[in-house]
């Protein structure tokens, strides 16, 4: 739990953080001095590059500390799950806070001692700020490994809007430190809160206790500032490294971040923010689509001036870094903040089997953060011909030395959108990098029905002891009983059941961005998806049977088609019971895409046919479900050219 660890398999243990991109350390002239000992860090700082200052309550003309109880306010809410390095929302501000150039209007809150206004997650090792690493556009007010799990562990957090929505408070109570001791791994205590008030665009930390130390061995264990949304910008009001002691600032303590009056920092900055999907997460294609794929990409105005119409390209390499498909595309002009969704003419019809990568990019004269230009998303078009079929992100060799939490008791997970519907999930698998301690784990699988497609309803559950797999190698694990999804998209996890048992990453290029971390049965953004994909396969299967009836009458009704394969017409026999006197049938393709569908009206008791011209399809697995009054039956076609 809290900061996680990989391992090495040598006789000598040796504990190593995962080898996480290096963090960019620029401190600013404006971060003034550490914080040290009590009352020897009375400070201000600033300006930042845009004129953001800030001024603690020990200085003349600082902020007043007035710690706001908002659990008693009518309106005032429980933030439930936070768990260890994970966040919750999004949550709406109900109006809009002016953040350097921009407005934000909803937030997420970050176990850790922080607020985000993009989907994002921060864990040890904590930032200098400002930053480009990600996570970017937040405010840190005690980003520290603290934790809100563990038997006994008494910490909440509570946000509230005022009546007059101009004020937003978040506040974090009795949150204790992560401490890798056993069995409660917390220790310590911290109470403090972020206030936002529309009406000066100020910010305010506010610390009402503090107790306790860290011990969980992050290079920097407390970081607090603000930064923006493309980490070239930030303040930092407070930072406790390691290399300079153990050092904790007294409470009771304020913090206030003043919005400049005027700013004469213009930012030209038009940025990729995603490409397909909000996520960004990669994707799997099916060769046997008859649909090619689309070249989809957002851009937005990241700066603080209004900008004219701008070129965006989107291009689809392949593994040799060829390019197969390119096309252009404008922007047209846009408002500062405002977002352009560009949908490219030329298309990639993806037929050869391969991992490819899709890259937009922005072409703004005078640009000046190129560092957000550009924007990949991982392709992998998989054969749907052949079934079953195993879908992976990574080159199946292991890169890294493989991860674990401190602890046992962590997990990951990764995000799987199928290449086709209805599909059937039937085995997961996971490459098992070490196990010194020799210890199980277990696989589960969750719905996608939690807010807004996020990890929901838990599907199945299985435990795989030490026994049934060999370390380093894969361990492949086979449902319950085959999970069948008509839409969207699934997780699979794998959670620890002791310590010293790691997982496999894959660190080669291209990456998924579908990783996550679990704790505590919480999701949280993987903090190195965007460098790593995490050694998760599932395999999937076709379906084709029956559905919407408790019997097989339908199987009796319906014959299969024939000749299957077929190139130019598949026909079928059935005979309709009494009472029944229409047909209607749809045709699927492999990716679940509505290809055809048609009702037959006053069709025969009886024998009858269904003949169908496939002479113009493309070839690959095609689904036909048909349906009389009670009677319901899907069947396979397979078009073979």
């Amino acid at each position: 739990m809290g900061f996680f660890v990989c391992i090495r398999i040598i006789p000598t243990l040796q504990f190593k953080p995962l080898n996480i991109t290096p963090m960019k350390r620029l401190l600013l002239t404006a971060i003034a001095a550490f914080i040290f000992a009590a009352n020897s860090f009375a400070g201000s700082g600033g300006p930042d590059a845009y004129g953001y200052t800030w001024r603690d309550n020990l200085e003349v003309n600082g902020p007043v500390y007035n710690w706001i109880d908002i659990i008693s306010r009518p309106g005032s809410t429980l933030v439930e799950n936070l768990s260890d390095d994970n966040t919750e929302g999004p949550f709406q501000m109900l109006f809009d806070f002016h953040f350097y150039w921009y407005d934000v209007n909803q937030f997420w809150i970050g176990s850790n001692g922080y607020i985000i206004f993009q989907n994002g997650q921060m864990s040890a090792p904590f930032p200098y700020i400002p930053s480009a690493s990600q996570p970017q556009n937040f405010l840190a007010a005690m980003a520290s490994d603290l934790n809100f799990d563990g038997p006994g562990n008494t910490a909440q957090c509570f946000y509230w809007r005022s009546p007059a929505q101009d004020t937003v408070i978040v506040s974090w109570l009795n949150v204790p430190f992560w401490d890798p001791t056993p069995p409660n791994y917390y220790q310590g205590t911290n109470s403090f809160q972020i206030i936002l008030s529309t009406v000066d665009s100020s910010i305010t930390y506010q610390y009402q206790t503090q107790s306790g130390v860290y011990a969980g061995g992050a290079t920097v264990y407390i970081s607090a500032g603000i930064e923006n949304n493309s980490g070239a910008i930030g303040l930092q009001s407070m930072v406790n490294p390691l290399s300079m002691g153990t050092y904790y600032f007294t409470t009771p303590y304020a913090v206030k971040f003043y919005y400049p009056s005027n700013s004469a920092y213009q930012v030209d900055d038009a940025s990729a923010v995603y490409n397909n999907n909000p996520t960004n997460g990669g994707r799997f294609l099916s060769n046997a689509s008859p649909v090619p794929f689309t070249m989809s990409a957002s851009v937005k105005n990241t700066g603080n001036t209004s900008l004219p119409s701008f070129n965006v390209s989107s291009r689809i390499v392949n593994n040799l870094n060829q390019t197969v498909v390119f096309d252009n595309a404008q922007s047209g002009a846009l408002a500062a903040g405002a977002i352009s969704n560009l949908t490219f003419a030329n298309t990639f019809s993806p037929a050869t089997t391969g991992t490819y990568v899709q890259r937009s990019r922005t072409f703004l004269a005078g640009d000046l953060v190129p560092a957000n230009d550009s924007i990949p998303l991982e392709l992998v078009v998989v054969d749907t011909t052949s079934m079953p079929l195993r879908l992976t992100f990574d080159d199946g060799i292991p890169d890294g030395v493989g991860i674990n939490w401190q602890g046992g008791i962590g997990g990951c997970g990764m995000e799987f959108t199928p290449p086709f519907y209805p599909c059937k999930l039937t085995d997961v698998h996971f490459y098992i990098q070490g196990n010194l301690n020799l210890v199980g784990f277990y696989a589960t699988i969750y719905d996608d029905n939690g807010n807004q497609g996020a990890p929901g309803s838990r599907l199945d559950s299985i435990y795989v002891p030490s026994g049934n797999f060999t370390a380093p190698g894969w361990a492949d694990v086979q449902l319950n009983n085959p999970l069948i999804f008509n839409s969207g998209k699934f997780y699979v996890v794998w959670n620890m059941d002791g310590d010293l048992l790691s997982l496999g990453q894959d660190l080669t290029p291209p990456i998924s961005n579908n990783d996550y971390e679990v704790l505590g049965n919480t999701f949280a953004i993987y903090r190195s998806r965007e460098f790593e994909d995490l050694m998760i396969n599932a395999t999937i299967d076709t379906v084709f049977t029956t559905v919407g009836i408790s019997d097989n009458e339908s199987n009796d009704v319906f014959g299969d088609f024939y000749p299957n394969p077929a190139s130019q017409f598949a026909v079928m026999s059935f005979e309709l019971p009494s009472g029944q006197d229409k047909l209607s049938y749809e045709l699927y393709s492999s990716t679940g895409q509505l290809i055809y569908n048609e009702t037959q009206q006053q069709v025969g008791k009886g024998g009858n046919k269904l003949v169908m011209d496939i002479s113009n399809l493309p070839s690959g697995i095609y689904s036909c479900t048909l349906r009389s009054g009670s009677l319901t039956a899907s069947r396979k076609i397979v078009v073979s050219h």
